[in-house]
Protein backbone atom coordinates (compact mmCIF):
# COMPACT_ATOMS: atom_id res chain seq x y z
CA UNK A 1 0.00 0.00 0.00
CA UNK A 2 2.12 2.45 -1.37
CA UNK A 3 0.64 5.60 0.17
CA UNK A 4 1.56 8.59 2.46
CA UNK A 5 -0.44 9.06 5.92
CA UNK A 6 -2.54 11.02 4.77
CA UNK A 7 -3.79 9.24 2.47
CA UNK A 8 -3.97 5.77 4.87
CA UNK A 9 -5.93 7.72 7.10
CA UNK A 10 -8.67 8.76 4.92
CA UNK A 11 -9.05 5.09 3.69
CA UNK A 12 -9.33 3.99 7.38
CA UNK A 13 -12.14 6.75 7.69
CA UNK A 14 -14.01 5.56 4.54
CA UNK A 15 -13.52 1.84 5.42
CA UNK A 16 -14.60 1.74 9.24
CA UNK A 17 -18.03 3.65 8.32
CA UNK A 18 -18.49 0.57 6.01
CA UNK A 19 -16.88 -1.77 8.28
CA UNK A 20 -19.16 -0.51 11.63
CA UNK A 21 -22.36 -0.78 9.67
CA UNK A 22 -21.73 -4.85 9.01
CA UNK A 23 -21.29 -4.80 12.70
CA UNK A 24 -24.02 -2.99 13.78
CA UNK A 25 -25.90 -5.88 12.00
CA UNK A 26 -24.74 -8.92 13.97
CA UNK A 27 -21.56 -9.24 12.15
CA UNK A 28 -18.46 -10.27 14.22
CA UNK A 29 -15.98 -7.34 13.02
CA UNK A 30 -12.46 -6.70 13.78
CA UNK A 31 -10.75 -3.82 12.15
CA UNK A 32 -7.00 -4.34 11.47
CA UNK A 33 -5.15 -0.61 11.28
CA UNK A 34 -2.57 -2.17 8.40
CA UNK A 35 -0.50 -4.48 8.09
CA UNK A 36 3.22 -4.40 8.27
CA UNK A 37 3.50 -0.76 7.59
CA UNK A 38 6.86 -0.02 8.20
CA UNK A 39 7.81 -1.82 5.25
CA UNK A 40 4.58 -1.75 2.73
CA UNK A 41 4.59 2.14 2.66
CA UNK A 42 7.07 4.94 1.53
CA UNK A 43 6.34 6.59 4.57
CA UNK A 44 7.77 5.77 7.04
CA UNK A 45 11.34 4.43 5.83
CA UNK A 46 13.41 5.65 2.79
CA UNK A 47 13.36 3.27 -0.20
CA UNK A 48 11.33 3.29 -3.09
CA UNK A 49 10.74 -0.76 -2.88
CA UNK A 50 10.59 -3.22 -0.17
CA UNK A 51 13.92 -4.62 -0.44
CA UNK A 52 15.71 -1.17 -0.51
CA UNK A 53 13.70 -0.11 3.02
CA UNK A 54 14.71 -3.94 5.00
CA UNK A 55 18.24 -2.74 3.46
CA UNK A 56 18.46 0.47 4.87
CA UNK A 57 16.69 -0.98 8.26
CA UNK A 58 18.70 -3.62 9.19
CA UNK A 59 21.54 -4.11 6.19
CA UNK A 60 24.09 -2.27 8.78
CA UNK A 61 24.75 -4.37 12.31
CA UNK A 62 25.96 -0.71 13.49
CA UNK A 63 22.99 1.29 12.81
CA UNK A 64 19.90 -1.56 13.24
CA UNK A 65 19.02 -0.91 16.31
CA UNK A 66 18.73 3.03 16.10
CA UNK A 67 17.13 2.44 12.73
CA UNK A 68 14.56 -0.46 14.78
CA UNK A 69 13.98 2.18 17.44
CA UNK A 70 13.49 5.10 15.12
CA UNK A 71 11.05 3.18 12.94
CA UNK A 72 8.70 2.22 16.36
CA UNK A 73 8.75 5.20 17.45
CA UNK A 74 6.84 6.58 13.97
CA UNK A 75 4.57 3.74 13.16
CA UNK A 76 3.76 4.04 17.32
CA UNK A 77 2.86 7.70 16.28
CA UNK A 78 1.08 7.23 12.92
CA UNK A 79 -1.08 4.23 14.59
CA UNK A 80 -2.22 6.63 17.67
CA UNK A 81 -3.31 8.82 14.77
CA UNK A 82 -5.26 5.97 13.28
CA UNK A 83 -7.22 4.65 16.56
CA UNK A 84 -8.61 8.54 16.67
CA UNK A 85 -9.92 8.10 13.73
CA UNK A 86 -10.97 4.67 13.92
CA UNK A 87 -12.48 4.81 17.20
CA UNK A 88 -15.06 8.24 15.29
CA UNK A 89 -16.96 5.59 13.28
CA UNK A 90 -16.41 2.08 14.57
CA UNK A 91 -17.17 0.22 17.92
CA UNK A 92 -16.06 -3.05 18.01
CA UNK A 93 -12.16 -4.66 18.69
CA UNK A 94 -9.19 -3.08 16.88
CA UNK A 95 -5.69 -4.05 16.23
CA UNK A 96 -2.79 -4.10 13.88
CA UNK A 97 -0.92 -6.79 12.14
CA UNK A 98 3.15 -6.28 13.09
CA UNK A 99 6.37 -8.00 11.57
CA UNK A 100 8.59 -9.27 14.64
CA UNK A 101 10.43 -6.41 15.00
CA UNK A 102 7.90 -3.80 15.25
CA UNK A 103 7.99 -4.17 18.52
CA UNK A 104 4.83 -1.31 19.07
CA UNK A 105 2.94 0.01 21.95
CA UNK A 106 -0.19 -2.39 22.30
CA UNK A 107 -1.86 -0.67 24.60
CA UNK A 108 -4.57 1.36 22.62
CA UNK A 109 -5.12 -2.28 20.76
CA UNK A 110 -8.18 -5.21 21.52
CA UNK A 111 -5.87 -7.75 20.54
CA UNK A 112 -2.33 -8.63 19.05
CA UNK A 113 -1.58 -9.83 15.56
CA UNK A 114 2.33 -10.73 14.75
CA UNK A 115 3.79 -11.98 11.46
CA UNK A 116 6.09 -14.82 13.84
CA UNK A 117 8.17 -16.54 11.08
CA UNK A 118 10.69 -19.42 12.06
CA UNK A 119 13.46 -19.24 10.52
CA UNK A 120 17.53 -20.60 10.99
CA UNK A 121 18.16 -16.73 12.08
CA UNK A 122 15.71 -16.98 14.95
CA UNK A 123 15.36 -20.47 15.69
CA UNK A 124 17.14 -19.73 18.93
CA UNK A 125 14.99 -17.50 20.44
CA UNK A 126 11.71 -18.49 18.33
CA UNK A 127 10.05 -20.23 21.73
CA UNK A 128 11.16 -17.02 24.23
CA UNK A 129 9.74 -14.85 21.35
CA UNK A 130 6.75 -16.68 21.70
CA UNK A 131 6.10 -16.64 25.41
CA UNK A 132 6.91 -12.85 25.74
CA UNK A 133 4.31 -12.06 23.97
CA UNK A 134 1.72 -14.23 25.57
CA UNK A 135 2.94 -13.18 28.79
CA UNK A 136 1.86 -9.48 27.70
CA UNK A 137 -1.90 -10.40 28.92
CA UNK A 138 -3.62 -9.55 25.61
CA UNK A 139 -5.46 -11.51 23.22
CA UNK A 140 -2.66 -12.82 20.46
CA UNK A 141 -2.79 -13.85 17.00
CA UNK A 142 0.15 -15.54 15.87
CA UNK A 143 -0.88 -14.47 11.39
CA UNK A 144 2.45 -15.90 10.02
CA UNK A 145 3.84 -19.29 11.41
CA UNK A 146 6.13 -22.04 10.05
CA UNK A 147 8.49 -22.06 7.49
CA UNK A 148 8.95 -22.64 3.45
CA UNK A 149 7.32 -25.85 2.63
CA UNK A 150 10.28 -27.59 1.65
CA UNK A 151 12.05 -30.09 4.26
CA UNK A 152 14.91 -28.34 6.19
CA UNK A 153 13.64 -24.56 5.54
CA UNK A 154 12.90 -23.79 8.92
CA UNK A 155 16.61 -24.87 9.74
CA UNK A 156 18.64 -23.22 7.15
CA UNK A 157 19.08 -19.65 5.03
CA UNK A 158 20.36 -20.17 2.09
CA UNK A 159 18.98 -17.95 -0.50
CA UNK A 160 16.59 -20.01 -2.64
CA UNK A 161 16.38 -19.74 -6.30
CA UNK A 162 13.70 -21.93 -7.14
CA UNK A 163 10.31 -19.76 -6.76
CA UNK A 164 8.24 -22.90 -5.87
CA UNK A 165 10.80 -23.69 -3.27
CA UNK A 166 11.26 -20.35 -2.12
CA UNK A 167 7.53 -19.49 -1.39
CA UNK A 168 6.15 -19.92 1.75
CA UNK A 169 2.32 -20.55 0.69
CA UNK A 170 0.83 -24.02 1.40
CA UNK A 171 -1.34 -23.41 -1.96
CA UNK A 172 0.87 -23.72 -5.00
CA UNK A 173 -0.41 -20.52 -7.77
CA UNK A 174 -0.99 -21.82 -11.32
CA UNK A 175 -0.33 -18.83 -13.65
CA UNK A 176 -1.15 -20.14 -16.91
CA UNK A 177 -3.73 -23.04 -16.24
CA UNK A 178 -6.11 -24.44 -13.79
CA UNK A 179 -6.00 -27.26 -11.46
CA UNK A 180 -6.40 -30.70 -12.68
CA UNK A 181 -10.08 -31.79 -12.31
CA UNK A 182 -11.11 -28.42 -10.82
CA UNK A 183 -11.63 -25.54 -13.79
CA UNK A 184 -12.40 -23.18 -10.84
CA UNK A 185 -9.40 -23.52 -9.24
CA UNK A 186 -5.78 -21.45 -10.03
CA UNK A 187 -4.06 -23.25 -7.17
CA UNK A 188 -2.99 -26.81 -6.28
CA UNK A 189 -2.72 -27.13 -2.65
CA UNK A 190 0.99 -28.69 -1.73
CA UNK A 191 1.76 -31.52 0.42
CA UNK A 192 1.92 -29.16 3.22
CA UNK A 193 -1.56 -27.85 3.29
CA UNK A 194 -2.86 -31.70 3.19
CA UNK A 195 -0.49 -32.10 6.45
CA UNK A 196 -1.84 -28.42 8.41
CA UNK A 197 -5.53 -29.86 7.34
CA UNK A 198 -5.49 -33.14 8.59
CA UNK A 199 -3.48 -31.53 11.79
CA UNK A 200 -6.59 -29.33 12.14
CA UNK A 201 -9.22 -31.77 11.41
CA UNK A 202 -7.87 -34.64 14.36
CA UNK A 203 -7.79 -31.30 16.52
CA UNK A 204 -11.17 -30.57 15.77
CA UNK A 205 -12.06 -34.04 16.63
CA UNK A 206 -10.84 -34.46 20.40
Amino acid sequence: MELASAEILSLFADCVRRAERLRAVGGEVVFVTGVELGLMTREFLPGDTVRARLEFLLGNPNTRQERLAELVARLDKFLGEAVVVVHEHFRGNLTYCAISFERLDWLPFDLMLIELIRSAEVADRFRADVRELVAQRKPLAITGFGAATWRGAADTAPTVTVLGLASLGIVKVLEDRRAAGKPDMAGEPRAAFTAVAECYGTGMKR
